[in-house]
């Protein structure tokens, strides 16, 4: 089940390393535009035109929150050492609140990227990030119980599905 902990609370993310997988959850019906472009920086909602990452599924998964409307969603994976790393940085968000919370007097944007992943577990990437390098790891629907539930078989190549339907995450969803 998700625990709608904040990072805050989470304790410290471990060091970053380059075979790190990070997580994004978005909805089902996003699936085709980002199998098309990826996950584009520019079709973001956030106030840093950035693609959020985390370092838990949980953490990525909190997100979901965003959107008022219960829907399917799915947690994709990316790994850290497909990123391109002159294009990611400290998350603004979660790390403003990290540092606050522990009365730090350093601002959030003079944090580096690998800070921001080591103390709140999380970033952001300002470039594409290829839809060849992204996985679907997991899926729940955000109005019925929040339980995170790991693909039947594993996770999907994002170029390899087929079906972006409900049908492609209810057959693979163990009940």
């Amino acid at each position: 089940m998700i625990h709608r902990t904040s990072s805050k609370t989470a304790g410290k993310a471990s060091a970053a390393r380059p075979d790190r997988i990070l997580y994004h959850c978005c909805t089902l019906t996003a699936l085709p535009a980002i199998r098309e472009t990826g996950l584009d920086p520019a079709r973001s909602k956030s106030s840093q035109q950035a693609v959020y990452l985390a370092s838990s599924i949980d953490a990525a998964a909190n997100y979901c929150y965003f959107s008022l409307d219960p829907a399917w969603h799915v947690i994709l994976a990316v790994n850290l050492a497909h990123l391109p790393q002159d294009q990611l940085g400290p998350d603004d968000y979660e790390l403003r609140d990290w540092l606050a919370d522990r009365c730090y007097h350093e601002q959030w944007s003079d944090c580096t990227w690998q800070q921001s992943l080591r103390r709140c577990g999380q970033l952001v990437c300002r470039a594409v990030i290829s839809p060849e390098n992204l996985v679907i790891v997991g899926a729940f629907h955000s109005g019925v119980d929040f339980d995170i539930s790991k693909l039947q078989g594993g996770p999907i190549r994002l170029l390899e599905a087929s079906n972006f339907g409900d049908g492609l995450l209810l057959d693979k969803i163990p009940r």
